[in-house]
């Protein structure tokens, strides 16, 4: 059983996280980050020198692993992976299983800041499984989500990242309270990358935590993760009222789920009212980062009501202004971006994109470099180059699992595939027209109840159709509708000839892509016929429903 510190020495490690946290919190502004990095730095040596004169193991390693953290925020990387060496070695020659493991993590993140992120894995599973020998719940816990999940991530190694941030959720159900809605809040930030509704439990087991605590503060940062992660799913309805709740801290980070929240459900004007009066606010106060964060979502409220032009124009005022937050960089231009690409302009696009996705990284922000490579390869798939798209071999990956599970019936793993690939790209995963066919249509000819299947368990979309393949949806169209058509345009159709009992339209939503649109209709035909009509070798009625039935393409 592990040691813990004693409790002036607690106290002292608690702040220099809390620091650290704040710190890590407005990385997006250098200055401010940068002072709440020294400040950690300060608490983490006294309580360093502390833990020494009492002759407390615990709290040395623990001040140790805080401080090799500091430094990494301050870009002190190469003493900081020095330090974290040395007490490592020291802690082996001791014989201290308890300070080895800790070490272990602080040198997997030096290592990791040096861009080794192979070698920054291997230190992590080490100190990960001794910490799970010692029952230390919250450093396995944070070896999990905050280094083996950002090496795996950067390796391209999704599957595993996803792995071990699920075992890091586990892992909080051990915690006492206070620890658990910690680390839940931070685990919560990582699955949402891959997969939402484990994101989901989370942020609301953070938010229980939090709650019963009785720490309002910590309350509204969770409704606002449960609130993002509904957004991302797009459950804009559900995401209201946690959004909602955390608006009334007042944080911009509630503000932003709120607004992203009523212009899902529509609800622009209100989303106006609230960033104008936001946006006053901090333009009387002289808070220039503050109104530059909020007329960003001040454009996404602007283009939502149809002025694509003028939200453009907010946004590269934003962007020509000298911000002192890489974030809402990053933010506005990947809000650029996506309305450049609306505009059909992709050159434009990929640059601002491009812009978004390398903002983004040194944060590091998941999510936004998520959503920035999903706009790029959405790109190179309207311009008919899925292979230059940076989420290629993951949506190739995801596309034969989703036909594997076709074929075995797996309903669970085929929404799990089909609810990734559909955040790939915006409309139309980097496949290939000939793709598509190779691994959809073959698993069909041997599956000739396949389109069911996929009907039956294609993810559903909050406020959208469901996709039923790669990019695909299908659109039922009124039959009457049609046949009303007809007879507008002198055409009149009589009973025998009304051959179409239902229609649907199947087509990609992108524009611009190397695909087809199809129509499907059943038809249900009468047996009587007329003498003239015996001559043919099929009833004309099914060539002239066939006809009908392709206006379906038309109403998709």
């Amino acid at each position: 059983m592990a040691l813990e510190p004693t409790a002036k020495v607690k106290e002292l490690l608690d702040a220099a996280d809390e620091k650290l946290q704040a710190a890590g919190d407005v990385r997006h502004k250098p200055q401010l980050a940068e002072i709440c990095s020294k400040e950690a730095l300060s608490l983490a040596e006294e309580a360093h020198d502390l833990s020494r004169c009492r002759m407390d193991q615990a709290g040395t390693w623990a001040s140790t692993h805080l401080i090799t953290r500091a430094k990494l925020q301050l870009g002190d990387r190469t003493n900081a992976l020095k330090m974290a060496q040395q007490s490592l070695q020291e802690a082996d020659d001791a014989t201290n299983l308890q300070g080895a493991a800790v070490m272990l993590i602080a040198e997997a993140e030096c290592l990791a800041a040096h861009r080794n992120f192979r070698g920054a894995a291997e230190s992590a599973k080490d100190g990960v499984d001794r910490a799970q020998r010692l029952a230390m719940r919250s450093l396995e816990c944070y070896g999990l989500y905050a280094v083996l999940f950002h090496c795996f991530m950067t390796q391209g190694e999704v599957e595993m990242a996803q792995l071990a941030a699920e075992r890091a959720f586990d892992c909080t159900r051990a915690m006492d309270r206070k620890s658990k809605a910690k680390h839940c809040l931070a685990v919560a930030q990582t699955l949402k990358v891959t997969s939402l509704s484990s994101a989901e439990s989370c942020a609301r087991e953070a938010l229980y935590a939090f709650r019963a605590e009785g720490d309002a503060d910590g309350e509204a940062a969770a409704q606002a993760s449960l609130a993002q992660a509904l957004l991302l799913r797009g459950a804009y309805q559900e995401a209201l009222r946690p959004a909602r709740a955390a608006l009334e801290q007042k944080t911009t980070r509630g503000l932003e789920v709120c607004v992203h929240a009523l212009l899902g459900c529509g609800q622009i004007e209100e989303a106006k009212k609230l960033t104008q009066a936001k946006l006053d606010l901090f333009q009387n106060h002289g808070d220039r980062s503050g109104a530059a964060f909020v007329t960003v979502l001040l454009a996404a409220a602007v283009a939502a009501e149809g002025d694509v032009a003028r939200a453009l124009s907010m946004l590269e005022e934003a962007l020509s202004s000298k911000l002192d937050s890489l974030q809402t960089y990053a933010k506005a231009s990947l809000q650029a971006s996506k309305l450049l690409l609306d505009k059909g302009m992709l050159d434009e696009c990929l640059a601002r994109a491009q812009e978004a996705l390398l903002a983004f990284r040194p944060m590091p922000d998941w999510c936004g470099e998520q959503e920035a490579n999903a706009v790029i390869s959405e790109v190179y798939s309207r311009r008919n180059e899925p292979h230059l798209a940076p989420n290629r071999p993951q949506a190739v990956r995801l596309a034969q699992d989703m036909a594997s599970s076709i074929q075995s019936r797996n309903a669970s793993a085929f929404q799990t595939a089909a609810a990734q690939l559909d955040r790939l790209a915006l409309s139309h995963p980097p496949l290939s027209k000939q793709e598509h066919q190779h691994i959809f249509e073959e698993a069909g000819r041997r599956d000739k109840s396949m389109n069911d299947f996929i009907r039956a368990n294609a993810p559903a979309k909050h406020g959208s159709k469901a996709p039923v393949g790669a990019g695909q949806s299908f659109t039922p169209v009124i039959k009457e509708q049609f046949y009303w058509g007809f007879r507008a345009g002198g055409i009149g159709y009589g009973p025998r000839f009304r051959g179409v009992d239902a229609a649907l339209g199947l087509t990609s939503q992108a524009q611009g892509v190397d695909d087809e649109a199809h129509a499907y209709a059943v038809y249900r035909l009468q047996d009587d016929a007329d003498e003239w009509e015996k001559g043919y070798r099929a009833h004309p009625s099914i060539l002239d429903s066939a006809l009908q039935s392709g206006s379906a393409i038309r109403n998709t």
